[in-house]
């Protein structure tokens, strides 16, 4: 689109040169008798977001590039973007020095702020402090230190977007170890429940998103399509195989029952899982929606950790129990990967302001873009501050976030407590199932305060995550809710962790929303839970 084109109706002022030469003009070639006031406001928009990129270590805006959907990377473009605009920095070295001392700085955050917390005895999750925490301070430094920020942290967000799943998967690994002793009938039921229920909540949170944005006429921006995360490699492939065989014939080798053969379970379990991941990630699109990469991963860690048992000569429950020991034993896969996840959850903190940032300048940029004739001009407004426009924009968005979220706790308790009223479910497992939206770090303490069976508790919130990420996408696509706040909040808010990584592996850019809804359900249900009028309602229904 030619620049003149967009204010000739007003202007009439004629552009003759073709739109892949024409050139920004800079404010001061902006004179009286030059262009419109339009012209000006637009050109001081385009000024300003050319200073955050640059401040963000981006390439500079062209008139090439007007279009409102072309106007500001993706965030998980930013790592791409800064490496050809960072000069040496930005270098391959330069690269994985800020992606491995990012990764370490955010777990050694993670740990300190998880030693904080116990010393000074607070039961609150503290890689969720953590996250508000990172929010906060982005808001606090002002923008252009956040844009450092940003900027030193992206290789290490978007490793951690890229392999997101893994961080979940391994309470998913070891379910079998949480259902056993159910009785079949009894388990028919629970099923039942979480099925019927997983897709009830997340229809419901979906809808009700949409239906409070309409009540209260929230302006809905566009949300930034992010870029999905590059292939995997065959040498992916090749390095981890390689693992996996070194580990096992090590295993093999060192004989049954030797401490070599329980040392290898750790890299051989990884290469599964890892493994298991990039097979995942191979499943031809149209056949994901049945076999999810995060159910692949579950299924070939889970097949890998019965074949490294049969090979050093223990049997099933025992080499589940060494590939995720929970602190029992040796470290194992699980416990390893599960070490990070805390860092994982402070680092979405990112992605919040991230998200908040693009929001923003594309709002900035289509006001002063689409201003009205110069004939009745409106005051000339002047480039926002940042830190306010950002508050701005989450406020804009706060009475759906808010509401979806916390409606959709109520309903979740409330739907679970009736259904297994009505299947005469067993009292204490329905006591267990009440708090299956809820991550495990928070569905545990509701679940003593409500007197049910933890580890009931935590095997509910893995099955109702485990539908949510295999069918969850699927079928919001297929009732058509499009809505990327919509979808967020509903994936997230139902099945927490599982759900998120499993949207925001086809869709980064929920992931801001994914984080909200995770942290917000989780919180909102521990006050739930602790008002005692909500509790004796529950146990009442249950018995």
């Amino acid at each position: 689109m030619q620049l003149g084109a967009r204010i000739e109706p007003c202007a009439r002022v004629q552009v003759t040169k073709p739109a892949r030469r024409s050139r920004m003009l800079p404010i001061a070639a902006l004179s009286a008798d030059g262009p419109s006031d339009a012209h000006r406001r637009k050109a001081e928009a385009r000024a300003w977001i050319n200073a955050w990129r640059a401040r963000s270590g981006l390439a500079p805006m062209t008139s090439s590039s007007l279009s409102i959907v072309g106007m500001m990377p993706p965030p998980s473009a930013a790592a791409s973007s800064a490496a050809g605009a960072t000069g040496g920095f930005g270098s391959d070295i330069g690269e994985y020095f800020k992606l491995v001392t990012g990764l370490a700085s955010l777990y050694a955050l993670d740990m300190a702020i998880k030693k904080a917390f116990t010393a000074a005895h607070i039961t609150f999750p503290s890689a969720l402090g953590g996250m508000f925490g990172v929010v906060a301070l982005l808001l606090v430094v002002g923008d252009s230190a956040a844009s450092q920020l940003l900027s030193f942290y992206t290789p290490a967000l978007n490793w951690i977007a890229k392999w997101l799943p893994l961080f979940y998967v391994a309470s998913l690994v070891t379910l079998p170890l949480a259902l056993k002793g159910i009785a079949g009938s009894e388990l028919m039921k629970i099923m039942l429940i979480l099925t019927v229920g997983m897709a009830a909540t997340l229809l419901f949170t979906a809808q009700v998103t949409v239906f409070i944005r309409e009540m209260v006429r929230t302006e809905n921006k566009e949300i930034a399509k992010a870029k999905p995360a590059s292939p995997f490699l065959p040498s992916h492939f090749a390095a981890w195989g390689a693992v996996a065989v070194a580990s096992l014939a090590a295993t093999a080798a060192a004989g049954a029952g030797s401490s070599l053969g329980a040392q290898m379970a750790l890299p051989f379990g990884l290469a599964a899982t890892v493994g298991g991941y990039l097979l995942g990630n191979a499943v031809p699109k149209n056949l994901q929606g049945l076999l999810h990469p995060v159910v692949v991963t579950a299924i070939v860690a889970n097949l890998g950790a019965a074949l490294h048992g049969m090979v050093y000569g223990v049997g099933y429950d025992t080499s589940l129990k060494m590939y995720y020991s929970k602190g029992q034993g040796l470290m194992g896969a699980g416990d390893f990967l599960m070490a990070f996840l805390g860092c994982v959850i402070v680092s979405f903190g990112f992605r919040i302001y991230q998200q908040v940032c693009v929001v923003l300048a594309r709002a900035c940029v289509c006001a002063c873009a689409c201003a009205p004739c110069p004939a009745h001009p409106p005051p000339r407004p002047s480039p926002p501050r940042p830190a306010r426009s950002q508050r701005e924009t989450l406020r804009r968005h706060a009475p759906e976030i808010l509401g979806a979220t916390f409606l959709s706790a109520l309903f979740s308790f409330f739907s679970t407590a009736f259904a297994a009223k009505l299947l005469a479910l067993n009292s204490d497992l329905a006591r267990a199932l009440i708090p299956r939206s809820v991550t495990v770090a928070l569905a545990l303490p509701i679940a003593t305060q409500l007197d049910a069976p933890l580890s009931i508790t935590a095997a509910a919130v893995l099955l109702q995550g485990l539908l949510g990420a295999n069918f969850g996408p699927n079928l919001m696509t297929a009732v058509g809710i499009k809505d990327t706040i919509a979808r967020g909040l509903a994936a997230a808010g139902t099945a927490g962790g599982l759900g998120t990584a499993s949207l925001t592996s086809k869709e980064p850019e929920a992931l801001p929303f994914c984080a909200l809804s995770y942290s917000l359900v989780g919180i909102l249900s521990t006050f739930l839970a602790a008002v005692p009028a909500v509790r004796n309602a529950l146990l009442g229904i249950v018995g």
